[in-house]
């Protein structure tokens, strides 16, 4: 394999301002490029004034030893942004060194302007099928590929009596999210005490929870793990009043909890794009939370990942909260071991991450 160089804002931050919490996602790229023994390179961003930025001098020099390297960038981000997280002569730098750069965009939305990476990068990467489709179309370009998850190192033998020993019956990290919130709220009122569980907001900068590897660690006490996709009612085109909707983006949460041998539970709201759609929008708005809602439906096909629905099996999809609450208290050893075995088996698949690096260096020999 060729070396690597990351390119990854190592802390969290909002428009280029910093938060005081360690992004995972460069942790788990970080720490999948290490299991893997590949030769590589880290370019940690600078911090000033509250700010997160790439310096432009030390990325030069770096990439001056290193021309021959695979780099890879978070393209969440470009330089000209408000975010001011890359520097303006990024593209000289990179055009001048003909530097092999692969974008990982972590969000394919509309709001992200992917024209700078599409002119200075091999290829993109993204996690939602119908979001690589829709920008394909959008930019006129077949550089956006689709891989179904992000890399992760494995952190558990899928062991099912240390599964059983964990203290948390479930737990959740991530936003606020209205529809989310509502449902947790709603399995905590309805289990009472007969559920354990550990809530933590995904802006974790408290000093407990502030870097990837404590996040981990709570996950390990969690049998069941509560995840979503990172989005609801994600709108891709508007063609004459007629909107296409999806159901949101893969999120990373699911490979996080099977890494560390959570069962995940995923539930996702039914969305419609009719008028009858409505009724559905105003349960999951912010007038919703005062309605004290029990028993809201969720979408029984709808699956964390963009994969057929064969390759899943091993996760838990929840109808209702009522439908959660079953899942978690049933000790069905056997299931519990089913699962597990299963998990296990999709993340040598896919979260592996010697199965996303190699579909990453065999793209790259396939595009010379």
């Amino acid at each position: 394999m060729k070396k690597i160089v990351l390119v990854f804002p190592q802390f969290l931050h909002n428009k280029g301002n910093l938060i005081n919490a360690q992004s995972d996602t460069y942790y788990y790229f970080k720490t999948s490029i290490e299991s893997l023994n590949i030769e590589h390179e880290i370019i940690d961003f600078e911090t000033r004034d509250n700010k997160i930025f790439l310096n432009l001098e030390t990325f030069k020099k770096i990439a001056e030893k290193n021309k021959d390297a695979v780099f890879l960038f978070e393209a969440n981000n470009y330089p000209g942004d408000q975010s001011f997280i890359y520097p303006l002569g990024l593209a000289e730098v990179i055009e001048k060194l003909n530097l092999k750069t692969i974008a990982i965009a972590l969000d394919i939305i509309k709001e992200i302007n992917f024209n700078f990476w599409l002119k200075n990068s091999k290829f993109l990467i993204g996690t939602t099928k119908s979001g690589v489709k829709w920008a394909n179309n959008y930019y006129d370009t077949n550089k956006f590929l689709f891989y179904p998850t992000w890399p992760q190192v494995k952190n558990t033998d899928f062991d099912t009596e240390k599964f059983l020993n964990r203290p948390y019956d479930f737990g959740y990290i991530g936003s606020n999210k209205i529809f989310r919130i509502n449902f947790i709220s709603s399995l905590l009122r309805l289990g009472s005490n007969r559920l354990s569980s550990i809530i933590i907001s995904s802006l974790r900068s408290g000093s407990i929870i502030n870097t990837s590897d404590k996040y981990q660690k709570v996950l390990k006490d969690c049998k069941f793990f509560f995840c979503t996709r990172a989005a609801l009612y994600e709108e891709y085109e508007n063609n004459n009043s007629l909107s296409y909707k999806t159901e949101g983006r893969y999120a990373n949460r699911v490979s996080e909890a099977i890494s560390c041998g959570c069962i995940p539970i995923y539930w996702q709201p039914r969305i419609k794009s009719s008028f009858f759609g409505l009724l559905e929008r105003l349960l999951f708005s912010k007038l919703s939370k005062f309605l004290f809602l029990n028993n809201v439906k969720g979408n029984k096909e709808s699956l964390p990942y963009d994969l057929n629905k064969k390759e899943q099996e091993g996760f838990f999809v929840a109808k209702d909260t009522f439908d959660a609450i079953k899942i978690i208290k049933n000790k069905d050893i056997q299931k519990i071991k089913s699962s597990l075995k299963f998990n296990n088996n999709f993340f040598e698949k896919y979260i592996s991450p010697k199965n996303f690096f190699n579909f990453i260096f065999f793209q790259i020999n396939d595009s010379k």
